[in-house]
């Protein structure tokens, strides 16, 4: 009496190719959404930057675009797709992050200290 391994293995392959589907791809895009998001963060939080060093404290919606304009620039260049409105809550998170880190004090681009609120 022999014992047919072929429909065990053809089994098992697709038992395998399951749990690869069902487990380890949504895996590997969960990683990279998580990489994508630090860069995202990243980007803005220099952008956010950028933009008070180049308008100073006044300026607020040319500072905006500007950012939102280097980002898309960084990601594009990355080959990250990301819409506009969660790029937009990115800056937006930069700059309260930042601003709280200097005590809402920003330096305008003459050099003088302002306080913002």
């Amino acid at each position: 009496m022999t014992i047919d391994i072929t429909q065990i293995m053809v089994a098992l392959i697709g038992l395998l190719s399951a749990i690869l589907t069902a487990v380890i791809v949504p895996w590997i895009k969960s990683k990279t959404s998580i990489s994508q998001q630090a860069i995202l963060e990243t980007i803005a939080r220099t952008a956010v930057c950028a933009a008070q060093q180049i308008f100073g404290a006044d300026e607020g919606q040319q500072k905006k675009e500007y950012a939102m304009q280097r980002v898309e620039e960084a990601l594009k260049a990355y080959g990250i797709k990301i819409d506009a409105n969660r790029i937009s809550e990115a800056i937006e998170a930069a700059l309260k992050a930042v601003k709280l880190e200097s005590n809402g004090e920003w330096r305008s681009a003459d050099g003088n200290l302002n306080e913002q609120g």
